[in-house]
C-alpha cells in the first residue's frame, strides 16, 4: 500500500513542477486567485523556509539517508504497523523524493506556491506532503503515547486487583484457622 501512496505523490509533484517549469518563466508570478495565491516559479537550494540555502548535494544526501531509513521501516514493519503511521511516513517519503529528484535533476527545489494573504515562503506540492506526514507523525506518536499510557493503567490496576485477591485470601487463610 505504502509504495502505492509514495508513486502517487511523486508522479502528481513531478507532473506539476513539469508544467511549472515549461508554463511559469524562473522568478516570474502568475496570479491565480487575487490577494490569495499566486504561482511563483522559484528555485530553493535550502530546506523549508529557506534555512541552510546553497547546500544542495549535502541537503539531497541528508534527505535520501532519512528516507531510507523510512523505507527500510515500512519494508519490515508494514504488515504490523498502523495506518496512520504507514499513510504518514509515506506522505514524508514521496515529498522527500520529489524534492531530491529536483535537486538532482534542476539543482535546486522547484517550489511555487506563494500565499499572498500569509507571510510565508514558497512552496510545493512535495511540502505539502512531507508537512501532512509530519502532522500525521505527531498525531500517531500522541495516540500512541495516550495508548500506552492507558495500558500502563490497566496493567498497574490488575496487579492492584491481584494484590487484593492474595490479601483476601490470606485473611481466609487465617480465619479458617481459628
Amino acid at each position: 500500500m505504502w509504495c502505492i501512496i509514495v508513486a502517487i505523490i511523486l508522479l502528481v509533484d513531478q507532473f506539476i513542477k513539469y508544467l511549472i517549469l515549461n508554463n511559469v518563466p524562473l522568478m516570474q508570478t502568475k496570479e491565480v486567485i487575487p490577494n490569495v495565491v499566486n504561482i511563483t516559479h522559484l528555485p530553493n537550494t535550502g530546506a523549508f523556509f529557506g534555512i541552510f540555502a546553497n547546500n544542495n548535494d549535502i541537503l539531497a544526501i541528508i534527505t535520501f539517508v532519512i528516507v531510507c531509513g523510512f523505507i527500510i521501516y515500512l519494508v519490515m514493519q508494514s504488515k504490523n504497523a498502523s495506518r496512520l503511521l504507514v499513510v504518514a511516513l509515506s506522505l514524508i517519503i514521496g515529498g522527500a523524493l520529489g524534492n531530491i529528484l529536483d535537486r538532482v535533476i534542476h539543482g535546486a527545489v522547484v517550489d511555487y506556491v506563494t500565499l499572498k494573504f500569509l507571510n510565508f515562503p514558497t512552496f510545493n506540492f512535495a511540502d505539502m506532503c512531507i508537512t501532512s506526514g509530519a502532522a500525521l507523525l505527531i498525531i500517531y506518536v500522541l495516540k500512541s503515547a495516550a495508548n500506552e499510557s492507558a495500558m500502563v493503567d490497566k496493567s498497574e490496576a490488575v496487579l492492584k486487583t491481584d494484590d487484593i485477591t492474595d490479601d483476601l485470601k490470606e485473611l481466609d487463610a487465617v480465619a479458617g484457622s481459628e
